[in-house]
């Protein structure tokens, strides 16, 4: 489970992984394309602001040149001339470099007259004819040149061109100024997305990561449970391994003891016949021999007593010996038998149960009782009518002479064990007999009862089969209560014994 558990996380980091690699690529590509977008955008603007320069060093330098003019009119200073000569370069290299900016604008930026130029020419042409009306000293007919406007009329033309020029080169830097807000705008929400889809990533990270650490949690606490479960099953089956070599034990010290006491009986009796066969080949010799035989009353005892109880006995201890091979055969065979549960209506088991006794149960004057409700279970059939049955068995038997008897069954279930009381009022069981009278060939109290001691041995071992455990309660005087359990499902059982196995 736990590495399920781990390769789940793996493919959840390895989606995680990917989708945070897709979020910052795509924050690259958009970055890069603001940037570049920006680049053109400032590039664009520096140009407009270059162009916008250039015209106002245009006006500029016009006024410098008249100043240049009307200081040469006034103090005939060469150096004026100077300045002059340099304010027309100066103008016209504007016009060029306006053009030339221009070209890189393209159609954003405003064009401006081609006859600018020659305006610019004759305004410099205008200043130049007073120059040289002054040098040649007719300053006054420079002056009315002055007077006469044609330069301002040129000045005025040459403004109102570049200040409309310059106007919509206002337009043209606003435009590229609401550009690159609008970008800034964009790679803002760009990297918000971006920080957000990181954000969310995270918190799926976070999530996936916690997820794991439960399902680790969950996975550690299935895996000790099971451990645990684990451990108490190897435990209750050491415990019934234990139980099962003490039984063992007991049962090979029983067997051992009861077989013996026959094989004793025989060997006896065995000598006996040996001896009375001894005493009849005598006879037989001097019968033969036609010498008298004075030991007749020995031949006479041999034949009609010590010979025929020798073989009643040795008959006897044969029967016996025969009765305790059959009853260890029968719990051998018990044991090896395989399980079939199904569910079984225990109700109906008891009374059909019950049936098998009733002539007896009748015949003593006692009665059954059935405390309902008995609680089903799935378990091997034939063996808990076994169960039943020798317990009944063994109640009648051993109903008390003075009284009517009287057998009461009830159950209930707890937990994964149902348990069963089957209680008599027959002549109980002794304290000191409650545990042996459940070991093989051991019967308790007086011998007045057939039976070869194997009925309880049969029942304790068929309980402990169906997953439970039996004992007895008596004060050896009013009658016995039999508590067992079993399991309520024999199939768990059986999946535990055989994962214990395992």
């Amino acid at each position: 489970m736990i590495k399920n558990v781990d390769k789940r996380l793996l493919g959840y980091n390895v989606l995680l992984a990917a989708a945070a690699a897709a979020i910052l690529l795509w924050i690259s590509v958009k970055a890069n394309e603001y940037a570049l977008k920006v680049q053109e955008d400032l590039r664009q603007a520096t140009a407009v602001a270059k162009a916008d320069r250039e015209l106002a060093d245009l006006m500029e330098t016009i006024l410098e040149a008249e100043t240049g003019q009307r200081g040469y009119l006034l103090t005939r200073k060469d150096s004026f001339l100077a300045d002059l000569a340099a304010a027309r370069e100066k103008a016209l290299a504007t016009v060029t470099d306006y053009r030339s900016l221009r070209s890189e604008l393209g159609e954003a930026a405003p064009a401006i007259d081609a006859s600018l130029r020659d305006e610019v020419e004759a305004k410099f042409a205008e200043l130049a004819r007073t120059v040289d009306l002054a040098r040649a000293g007719d300053v006054e007919a420079a002056l009315d040149i002055v007077r006469g406007g044609t330069g301002a009329e040129a000045k005025l033309r040459i403004r109102a061109a570049v200040n409309e020029a310059r106007e919509k080169l206002g337009e043209v830097r606003l435009h590229y100024r609401d550009e690159l807000s609008v970008t800034a705008a964009e790679l803002r929400w760009t990297n918000l997305e971006g920080a957000f889809g990181i954000l969310a990533l995270s918190i799926l990270s976070i999530g996936a990561m916690a997820w794991h650490n439960r399902q680790l949690l969950h996975a550690r606490s299935d895996l000790r449970e099971a451990n645990q479960q684990l451990e108490a099953r190897v435990a209750e089956r050491t415990r019934q391994l234990v139980r099962s070599n003490e039984e063992i034990q007991r049962y090979t010290h029983i067997v051992g003891h009861d077989l013996r006491a026959p094989l004793i009986n025989i060997m006896g009796f065995t000598r006996e016949l040996e001896n009375a066969g001894q005493v009849l080949k005598a006879y037989v010799d001097a019968e033969r021999a036609g010498a008298p035989f004075k030991r007749m009353k020995e031949v006479y005892a041999a034949v009609d007593e010590d010979g025929p109880e020798a073989l009643r006995f040795i008959q006897s201890s044969l029967a016996r010996m025969d009765a305790l091979i059959t009853a260890i055969l029968q719990l051998s065979r018990l044991g090896r038998a395989p399980l079939h549960p199904q569910r079984i209506d225990m109700r109906e088991l008891v009374e059909d149960c019950l049936s098998q006794i009733r002539r007896r149960l009748v015949e003593s004057g006692g009665e059954a009782t059935i405390v309902a409700p008995l609680p089903d279970i799935v378990s091997d059939a034939n063996a808990v009518k076994q169960i039943f049955t020798n317990l009944f068995d063994n109640a009648v038997k051993y109903f008390a002479r003075d009284r009517a008897g009287q057998i009461t069954i009830s159950g209930e279930g707890r937990g994964a064990l149902a348990w069963f009381e089957i209680r008599d009022n027959g002549r109980g069981v002794a304290p000191k007999d409650q545990e042996r009278i459940f070991d093989l060939f051991r019967r308790a109290g007086a011998q007045d009862r057939p039976g070869e001691g194997v009925g309880l041995a049969h029942v304790r071992s068929l309980v402990r089969r169906l997953g439970g455990e039996i004992n007895v309660e008596s004060d050896g005087v009013s009658g016995s209560v039999f508590r067992f359990s079993l399991a309520r499902n024999l199939d768990t059982i059986i999946d535990q014994n055989r994962d214990v196995a395992k």
